[in-house]
């Protein structure tokens, strides 16, 4: 049986070295966003964070030759389901190119990203996926059954180059990740109480009399926390925190004059809690207070 003519085509087109980068950054690029989607956040998703990013701005311009070149060679092929996936394939990559330009302009420049160029570029994703596997795989299933004649075999042979090689750029793409990941040395954050923290009411309610609540019921180191500049810096809250550091409020944790009395008044506050707890159901703690009465509760 005589191999078609668009296999002859294909024989030639899958050995070369473009389209062996093109489909292993794709398939890099896909994994990457997917799991940056459906994974939990962990320091290997922020590093694929950073190289979807910048893969995918360096992707651009070979995706673009590549699609160009590959519509170009194919154009003429009578209208088929091979085609048409084709078709399919290259408006989601297109709209995936688009929409990751824009989130990546938006991430650096402004504050947030968009809710809706980001729902485009996750639907697109999957839109690709559902396009390409079909149309790659009954290729390569036809240069399967084509396997007998001469051009049939070039045709497989050059599926399974195209295929190790893929997975090589691919792998080593996600061995890159990994050797970062592995890198980065998290802070030692010491989220605990300190020794002498007072459990006045029990070790289950560490921060009782307060309404404070933390995920773990537990204490956070506090450099953990952004801090207030944070606020200010990040784009979300510039006004509210240029407002608030220039004014007396910022500077009262500073001010002896009003360190003073809030000091005092904490001191006989915590007085007043231990005694509280320490006391039977019924009687008067507040007049053994080493300070008397706090000011604010008379």
């Amino acid at each position: 049986m005589a191999a078609p003519p668009y296999l002859i085509q294909k024989a030639g087109e899958w050995q070369r070295t473009l389209l062996y980068a093109v489909s292993g950054l794709l398939v890099f690029e896909t994994l990457t966003g997917l799991s940056i989607y459906l994974l939990p956040f962990s320091v290997p998703n922020q590093v694929m964070v950073l190289l979807h990013t910048l893969l995918g701005l360096v992707f651009v311009v070979p995706f673009a030759w590549y699609q160009v070149r590959h519509w170009r060679t194919y154009r003429t092929l009578r209208l088929s389901h091979v085609v048409l996936t084709g078709y399919f394939a290259m408006v989601a990559a297109l709209v995936l190119i688009v929409t990751g330009l824009v989130l990546t302009w938006q991430a650096a420049f402004t504050a947030r990203i968009s809710r809706g160029w980001d729902l485009a570029h996750i639907l697109a994703t999957f839109a690709l996926i559902g396009a390409v596997l079909p149309h790659v795989l009954t290729l390569v299933i036809r240069a399967v059954r084509a396997r007998a004649t001469e051009v049939g075999g070039m045709v497989t042979a050059a599926a399974r180059t195209l295929g190790r090689r893929t997975a090589l750029v691919t792998v080593a793409l996600f061995a890159l990740v990994a050797g970062i990941s592995l890198s980065v040395q998290p802070a030692g954050f010491a989220n605990e109480f300190p020794a002498d923290y007072s459990y006045a009411f029990g070790p289950d309610r560490p921060f009782a009399p307060s309404l404070a609540r933390t995920s773990t019921g537990g204490a956070f180191d506090s450099r953990s926390l952004s801090g207030s500049a944070g606020c200010g810096t990040a784009g979300c809250h510039e006004q509210i925190y240029d407002e608030w550091a220039v004014s007396a409020h910022r500077y009262s944790a500073m001010d002896p004059a009003f360190l003073s009395p809030s000091t005092s008044m904490v001191t006989s506050i915590s007085s007043a809690v231990r005694i509280w707890a320490e006391e039977p159901p019924g009687t008067t703690a507040l007049s053994r207070l080493p300070f008397g009465i706090p000011p604010a509760w008379s």
